[in-house]
């Protein structure tokens, strides 16, 4: 029942889903989200979006999907729609990638892997925040792995010249790029490397670069020492 109207769970279903604890759930494109009650042998609705965020939409939901700590996905273009299944309680975040979302995979307690119409994203959700990571650089180490060869298509312009020839040969950075600089290689090139730039493949505005804040970015070959 939803107030006094009778929903057919299953005239909603579009995703469904098995918990980490065994929980069976249905998850609808209308923003309704069932749990099964093995007790009753039905589907019970425990969550639905209100009016006032499915007004005008035909479809409200474009993906749902429920991760390993019981959140449960409502996404579409503009927002994504975080349920806790645990505390009943729902959570609106803005859709940071501004793209929509046709499926979710999580890697670890915090990160995703989030496809879309136009590509995968790599992002980190905390404290109800949606970050992104460049997709571009996350696929390139994780093919290259194994190899001494890696490369990124966007590491930012301004960072080129202090990555060739060192950080305390550029007057111009600041502190806080200086910090960026230094966690990057030694998070990716601890025992040093040789780089060489793509001066024809660069993008004049990347939103998403290897560090630092949106910018133009170079394509750039570096190899492990």
């Amino acid at each position: 029942m939803d107030g006094e109207e009778e929903v057919n769970s299953m005239m909603s279903l579009s995703w469904l889903y098995t918990d980490a604890k065994g929980r069976l759930w249905e998850i609808g494109k209308q923003g309704r989200v069932f749990c099964y009650e093995s007790k009753h042998d039905r589907f019970q609705l425990v969550y639905k979006l209100p009016k006032s965020e499915t007004k005008d939409l035909h479809t409200p939901v474009s993906y749902g999907f429920i991760d390993d700590n019981y959140i449960v996905w409502l996404c579409n273009q503009k927002n994504i729609y975080l349920y806790d299944s645990e505390t009943e309680r729902c959570t609106t975040i803005k859709n940071e990638i501004n793209e929509s979302i046709t499926d979710i995979e999580q890697i670890d307690a915090n990160h995703y892997f989030i496809g879309t119409d136009v590509g995968i994203h790599y992002a980190e959700l905390k404290d109800k925040k949606l970050m992104l990571s460049p997709c571009n650089t996350i696929k390139v180490m994780l093919i290259n792995k194994n190899s001494k060869t890696l490369i990124w298509d966007n590491i930012p312009e301004w960072a080129i010249y202090s990555l060739e020839y060192g950080i305390e040969e550029d007057l111009f950075l600041t502190d806080e790029d200086k910090k960026l600089i230094t966690k990057f290689i030694g998070e990716n090139f601890p025992n040093g490397y040789a780089m060489s730039v793509d001066w024809e493949s660069y993008k004049e505005f990347d939103r998403f670069p290897a560090f630092g804040k949106p910018c133009k970015t170079y394509t750039v070959r570096f190899c492990n020492l």
